[in-house]
């Protein structure tokens, strides 16, 4: 409770101890009339005795005050009053409050933002350090914000919003490697391109493409087709799903290095 509610409650208080007594008192009491036996009606009932311990915290906390001191009422309503409500205004708070610390909504959003973000790559992005970095994804992760997703020795951060399927996923985790991006972005626009072609293209030898292609090919995101004896790569029909849905993930794919090789959003083959 901060100064300012102190000296709203200490207010409060002297208002009912002091005053309204002299308020009462200045009324001229009150008169009791007796009912007549005409006017009492309806069913009539022992009453059922209970003990102290039967009464709730508050009504404890009244009776007790009524035995030693009856002024004390007061206060006591008052107390739990403010109790109440700020019991009411902490879980209201702690349910969105972490969101308010600077460098946790920064990483939320920024996982938002980029989907299977890599522990590195939002490292690099949000220029936290690695133990900050750690404790506020900790933090989000019990909240139920974000959800990681493991696979050998990699771990991949998500948005817990329910709107990618497994296989989207999968495509996000294999997107954070810039080689494998390389190669989705000319399959997108060369579809069946051998792996020399792709080696050319982006530069890089052989064997790194059909390591990169074994992958891909094993999680159902391109196919490989036998030419004689060369092997040319195909997008598979949900990656070209993917690609037309969430391009707008990856500008670097259409703006990049390669964005003339990259057709328009629903252009895919």
């Amino acid at each position: 409770m901060n100064k300012r509610q102190l000296r709203l409650a200490a207010f409060l208080v002297f208002i009912f101890i002091f005053l309204i007594p002299e308020i009462s008192a200045d009324t001229g009491g009150y008169t009791v009339v007796a009912i007549s036996p005409d006017e009492i009606s309806g069913t009539f009932h022992d009453p059922v005795p209970i003990t102290f311990w039967d009464l709730t915290p508050r009504e404890m906390a009244i009776a007790l005050a009524l035995s030693f001191f009856p002024m004390m009422t007061i206060p006591v309503e008052i107390f739990f009053t403010m109790k109440i409500f700020a019991w009411l205004g902490y879980r209201k708070i702690s349910k969105d409050a972490f969101l308010y610390n600077t460098n946790r909504r920064v990483i939320f959003e920024t996982i938002r933002d980029y989907p299977g973000i890599s522990l590195s790559k939002l490292s690099q992005i949000t220029e936290i350090k690695n133990a900050t970095l750690q404790y506020h994804l900790k933090i989000l992760g019990l909240k139920g914000k974000i959800i990681r997703v493991e696979y050998q020795n990699t771990i991949n951060y998500f948005e817990n919003s329910g709107k990618y399927t497994a296989f989207e996923k999968n495509i996000f985790r294999h997107l954070q490697n810039p080689t494998t991006r390389k190669i989705l972005a000319i399959l997108i626009a060369f579809p069946g391109n051998s792996r020399g072609d792709i080696a050319s293209k982006i530069g890089t030898s052989g064997p790194t493409v059909t390591w990169h292609a074994h992958r891909l090919s094993h999680d159902g995101i391109i196919t490989q087709n036998k030419n004689g004896r060369s092997v040319q790569y195909v997008l598979s029909e949900e990656s070209v799903s993917f690609f037309q849905k969430y391009h707008c993930f990856f500008p670097e794919i259409e703006t990049g290095r390669y964005r003339d090789l990259i057709p328009s959003p629903g252009q895919f083959v």
